[in-house]
């Protein structure tokens, strides 16, 4: 770990430009007065002027030389970035003092690999500031983030990945954000053995995240921000990491993903109205229940989930997509039923109790609509005990209003890394470490090479013949 302790005024920055603007000034003065001396009225030693302007011309291209080697421009990944932090010293606000002039003292300490590109890799940058630095850990996180790709002209490279504060340190590792996966033909999404899955319940979400530990996925996203391709590729994975994998539909609107699983034969477990989703979801908790009273039975001393317990059984998901449309018509249609037999606290009543015990019997939830606030899963303290057993939370588009960062995420807009890729959003997941949402890309589906019904039913019938 490189230790570089700076306090930075802007006298000494153009201190340390002196020899620059001293020595190019004086090669020029000099390269005048060899050339005035070839005129005739003047007299002077034209050998010793030559030798004194190639004298000076060397000084300047040394220091020139110098600069560059220190600058953040620098081929020396070490001077480079101690350029980087000196700038930061003096650009960043929140390390100033009030009258604006001077930094304070601030200690940096980084690391970074000698190989490769600078931003080729992870770096760590510690910053240690004297006196009182009132921001937190997020803002100075989001304003060195900034100033770095502002610096070095470089979006990528300069990702978030870590940060924490520590013995007064901030902490921060910068790298380079998960590259996109690519899903483009059926061996993709159907052997165990490919770089997609492993043996257990594991969705591969981009080069590094994977859909594991946490029970459950909340996606939201507007019209054209990639959501109803992520349901596809998830719906896909899904089938294709096991054969014994069911996957269980309620679909609001009615149209493309209950169509497409109701072309396979599984009208049984699609649901579209909310008389229907309110009984697929009772008969799903049911089987939840018969799933703890088997893992009861075997006595086993292990803490483990149901396709642990029992590896050749499978894991179910329920889709539930564009909930709102569904929750709408209910509240609607509620209005002329008594309390005790309205839809929509029922189904707000299943839904908390498969979030909060699914994961043990190896049933799991997406839930996923265009806008999607927390009272939608049952009113304001229920919507957010809901929220919190969601452990997988993705938001797709290029921007995200306060309201909505803080009802899914719990977490200010303001602090989010910001993102303009097409199919792009941010990701959180639990048990992973992660402190604030990421960057997420989401997979990219090729729908031409691999038609999405034409997929759903390959995979039933091989299902089928396999069984036969």
């Amino acid at each position: 770990m490189k230790s570089l302790k700076v306090r930075l005024t802007r006298t000494q920055i153009l201190g340390s430009l002196a020899p620059l603007l001293v020595g190019l000034p004086a090669a020029t003065a000099v390269s005048f007065i060899i050339y005035f001396s070839l005129l005739e009225n003047f007299q002077i030693n034209l050998s010793v002027l030559f030798l004194l302007g190639l004298f000076l011309l060397f000084l300047s291209v040394i220091s020139c030389a110098l600069l560059y080697y220190k600058s953040k421009f620098s081929f020396n990944h070490n001077q480079k970035m101690r350029a980087l932090l000196r700038g930061a010293t003096e650009r960043l606000d929140f390390l100033k003092f009030k009258n604006g002039f001077e930094s304070k003292k601030v200690e940096w300490r980084y690391h970074i690999d000698k190989k490769g590109d600078l931003y080729s890799f992870d770096r760590e940058i510690w910053l240690l500031p004297s006196g009182t630095v009132t921001a937190d850990i997020d803002s100075v996180g989001k304003q060195l983030q900034n100033y770095l790709i502002a610096a070095t002209h470089k979006d990528c490279g300069w990702t978030i990945k870590d940060k924490r504060l520590d013995d007064g340190f901030y902490k921060f590792t910068f790298g380079n954000r998960p590259e996109r996966i690519t899903i483009e033909n059926l061996a993709d999404i159907k052997s165990n053995d490919s770089a997609f899955f492993d043996k257990q319940f594991a969705i591969k979400l981009d080069s590094e995240k994977y859909w594991k530990s946490q029970n459950s996925m909340l996606v939201v996203g507007s019209t054209g921000s990639g959501k109803t391709s992520l349901l596809k590729t998830l719906s896909l994975m899904i089938l294709g990491q096991n054969d014994n994998n069911e996957i269980w539909i309620i679909d609001g609107k009615g149209f493309y993903i209950s169509q497409a699983f109701k072309s396979t034969g599984a009208s049984a477990h699609v649901a579209t109205d909310g008389a229907t989703a309110v009984a697929l979801l009772d008969n799903l908790c049911k089987i939840m229940d018969d799933r703890y009273a088997e893992m009861l039975a075997a006595d086993t001393e292990d803490d483990c989930t149901y396709i642990e317990l029992f590896p050749e059984r499978g894991t179910i998901v329920l889709i539930a997509d564009e909930l709102l449309a569904i929750v709408a018509k209910m509240q609607a249609d509620d209005k002329k039923l008594k309390p005790a037999d309205r839809l929509e606290t029922k189904l707000q009543q299943q839904i908390l109790n498969l979030l909060v015990k699914g994961r043990q019997a190896s049933v799991r939830c997406i839930i996923s609509s265009q806008a999607l606030p927390v009272s939608i899963l049952g009113g304001s303290s229920a919507g957010s005990t809901s929220r919190d057993n969601i452990g997988a939370r993705i938001v797709l588009g290029s921007s995200i209003s306060q309201v909505q960062s803080q009802e899914i995420f719990g977490y200010p807009a303001t602090n989010l890394e910001r993102t303009s890729e097409e199919y792009s959003g941010w990701i959180w997941l639990d048990n992973t470490g992660m402190q604030s949402p990421k960057v997420f890309l989401s997979p990219f589906y090729d729908d031409t090479n691999l038609p999405f019904k034409a997929t759903l039913r390959r995979i039933v019938a091989a299902r089928n013949n396999k069984v036969a």
